[in-house]
């Protein structure tokens, strides 16, 4: 691995560092927007809860398609050419979602869009894996994914204001509700960042990758589950910010290990990282719009999402960070 050690190699990183969190900042914020503005898209094209759930994980599993090979090429001609045609791409399909007329047009139009935007984090972790040795990666990826939730917290709120919504919650309460996961998450990121390389300094990348994740997905399983037996709204949303949060302490263990077992294959193995992980987030909006159509529960899919969590906090113990794939 090629990693720059040179006194120049200092300010490179930061631009790196700085044009990845601005990236991430902005994608999150197009990618989160429709949330929020979905209330009135459904009421605007007349669509219904099942209708719109097809639409989001239209996003998503186009996106889960196209990250490996989206990851193959910036491993092949580079993060750099790749990443500039992905910010034409979402830049354009941002403005084109304005045209849609219908839910064939909108789920077209979202399919598209997930399609461009595909392999943007797996190009940003390939040019990390260049710039950043093992013990700086944890730290890197935290700053990288604090923009990301930054953007999604900023979304609703921003969405929210141009919309002028009577919600359930008054538009300003609604804005800071809905933006409060990606905020607390924010925070859990830069945390698990720094915390990560510091255990992988102290005790080893099997500590500081496999045990920080098993940790943060046993704590969002436990959180989402009393999420659903709150009785009040507020708490429940504070215990759905905080599970998120916990999932979130893992998320730079999750993109390091990535790079520690791909190293010059980084980008295709973070695509493939990414790509399983989105067909969850495919599967995610089918399954609360089917509970809720079906059987009007909201309840279900806590249920169901906590399960999982259980599941991938076993799943951390059976990775091994010190395999590489050379």
């Amino acid at each position: 691995m090629d990693i720059d050690n040179s006194g120049r190699g200092g300010g490179a990183r930061r631009s790196v560092l700085h044009f990845a969190f601005t990236l991430a900042v902005v994608t999150y914020l197009d990618r989160v927007c429709i949330s929020a503005a979905a209330p009135f898209i459904m009421r605007d094209l007349d669509l219904s809860v099942v209708q719109m759930s097809f639409v989001f994980s239209a996003f998503t599993l186009a996106y889960s398609i196209f990250e490996i090979p989206t990851g193959w090429m910036g491993d092949v001609i580079g993060p750099r050419r790749v990443l500039t045609r992905i910010v034409l791409w979402w830049s354009a399909f941002t403005t084109i979602t304005a045209a849609a007329r219908g839910f064939v047009s909108l789920m077209a139009i979202r399919f598209l869009f997930g399609a461009g935007e595909a392999g943007a984090f797996p190009n940003i972790s390939r040019a990390f894996a260049r710039w950043f040795p093992p013990v700086e990666r944890g730290k890197a990826n935290g700053i990288l994914f604090l923009g990301s939730r930054l953007g999604g917290a900023l979304a609703p709120g921003l969405a929210l204001y141009i919309i002028r919504s009577v919600l359930g919650f008054s538009a300003l309460a609604g804005g800071f509700f809905a933006g409060l996961p990606f905020l607390l998450a924010g925070g859990a990121d830069l945390a698990g960042g720094w915390l990560t390389d510091r255990l992988a300094a102290a005790y080893g990348l099997r500590v500081a990758r496999c045990g920080l994740g098993f940790l943060s997905f046993a704590g969002s399983a436990v959180l989402l589950f009393a999420s659903t037996q709150a009785a009040d709204r507020v708490i429940k949303a504070v215990f759905i910010s905080l599970a998120l949060a916990s999932a979130d302490l893992a998320l730079s263990a999750s993109w390091a290990v990535c790079l520690d077992v791909g190293r010059s294959y980084a980008g295709v193995v973070t695509g493939f990282m990414n790509t399983f992980g989105n067909l969850g987030g495919f599967l995610g909006p089918l399954v609360v719009g089917f509970a809720v159509g079906r059987w009007n529960s909201w309840t279900l899919p806590f249920y169901i999402s906590s399960a999982v969590y259980a599941l991938g906090a076993l799943c951390w113990l059976l990775v091994d960070p010190h395999q590489k794939l050379d």
